[in-house]
């Protein structure tokens, strides 16, 4: 089990870190940002289930726990590296769009590998490594596994309609 050499310290001040983070993204995409989505009431519940998963990783000093927490962040930020690094790319004109196309295409595997797949093995070990704390880590789990399911049936639609050049800003409500 190799969690539990980690430093608690360490893994309070991530996790500390992170929920700053999703409390922020709650405060500003919510109240602040003008720009309204369809999935708007799904993020929200997704950033509440993270900062409770990631609140009961704290609490509870068990194997399972400690290791969703870890996942879950790991998980949900590993993706954003190729967000931002296309978002910068996009604006940089000198930049040939193969390579941005190429980030993004990498980007996009990424989220469906780690959102779908390795997601999935972790709350296939936590079912089969139950602990006592492990019914509500579940639950979060598959609510945001859920959430994670109905991204990327979005993100493949969004794709589809790209590939079959029907622009339609399905994500956006005016």
């Amino acid at each position: 089990m190799p969690l539990k050499a980690l430093p608690s310290e360490f893994y309070l001040f991530i996790s500390c870190y992170e929920i700053t983070y999703y409390v922020l993204s709650l405060l500003y995409y919510f109240f602040i940002k003008n720009i309204k989505r369809k999935d708007d009431t799904i993020m929200f519940i997704h950033h509440i289930a993270t900062i409770i998963l990631i609140i009961i990783s704290n609490l509870h000093h068990n194997h399972n726990s400690m290791l969703a927490g870890l996942y879950v962040l790991l998980i949900h930020n590993i993706c954003d590296i190729f967000l931002n690094l296309y978002m910068l790319l996009k604006y940089i004109t000198t930049i040939p769009n193969i390579l941005k196309n190429i980030n993004i295409g990498f980007g996009v595997f990424i989220f469906f590998y780690s959102r779908l797949i390795l997601f999935g093995s972790l709350i296939c070990y936590v079912i089969i490594y139950p602990t006592e704390s492990d019914f509500i880590t579940s639950l979060i789990l598959f609510i945001i596994y859920g959430f994670d399911i109905y991204w990327c049936f979005l993100i493949a639609t969004e794709i589809t309609n790209e590939l079959l050049k029907k622009n339609d800003d399905k994500l956006y409500v005016e």
